[in-house]
């Protein structure tokens, strides 16, 4: 393990040209890109430096027009509520996405995970594949770092396109358009408790309930159980079902 960090280190520092630090806290380290970065570079890295207690804010672009690349919001069908509208990329990605499903069905997990980074190198808002990365972490190698920064890095993507949209609510969770964004938000809930560092897994809680107030999740019982030293939230089997 330390091997692995100081490896992560090196290359966080050989960054420097592309990155720069700020608001250095004890639990983490922001960073703000300050050179452009082509679209799935070092996507695999980001979620690990996610992992590793960094956090790093997505480059910022211009408001005056959308971005046909980036996650967007709109209201549903009905006008009841809003739902996550993922970019042309990911569309066009489904069927490699459902070839992705069948190797994990088919238990090969570690050909499944080569896919999916390959995919994330095309188009990085592909939020399913940040879920399933991370599932397939926790699952097969149980490695709860790891899980957390791909289970981070899919949340972060529905939270900027709600940040972008002006946090519009509800968002329904049973949609089937927004599952993914809720599975991420929960794997990161259940990675963050399983490290210990409770105070940032009830900000993701608290932010899920802002986006679904009817919470049909039970999330707000997750809530005591954080609170609840010891004791785990729930199992990463029974939270997401088994492939």
């Amino acid at each position: 393990m330390i091997g692995w960090l100081s490896a992560l280190g090196d290359w966080l520092s050989a960054l420097k040209c592309q990155y720069k630090r700020v608001n250095v806290s004890r639990e983490r380290c922001h960073l703000i890109t300050t050179q452009s970065v082509s679209e799935g570079d070092n996507e695999h890295w980001f979620s690990l430096a996610y992992a590793s207690g960094y956090d790093y804010q997505m480059p910022k672009r211009s408001s005056n027009r959308s971005n046909p690349n980036r996650t967007t919001v709109k209201r549903n069908a009905s006008g009841s509520g809003w739902v996550l509208m993922p970019p042309k990329c990911v569309r066009e990605r489904a069927e490699d996405l459902e070839e992705v499903q069948t190797m994990i069905a088919e238990g090969e997990a570690d050909i499944a995970i080569d896919e999916l980074r390959w995919l994330l190198e095309g188009c990085s808002e592909m939020m399913e594949a940040h879920f399933l990365l991370g599932k397939l972490a926790a699952e097969v190698d149980n490695d709860l770092p790891l899980a957390r920064g791909h289970f981070g890095f899919g949340y972060k993507i529905g939270q900027e396109a709600l940040r972008k949209a002006k946090h519009p609510t509800p968002l329904p969770a049973l949609h089937p358009a927004n599952r993914t964004f809720y599975d991420c938000g929960r794997g990161l809930v259940w990675t963050l408790d399983g490290l210990g560092k409770k105070e940032m897994a009830l900000e993701v809680v608290e932010h899920l309930l802002r986006c679904d107030p009817s919470d049909p999740l039970n999330l707000g019982s997750w809530i005591d159980e954080i609170k609840t030293a010891g004791t785990q939230i729930v199992d990463v089997g029974s939270l997401f079902g088994q492939f």
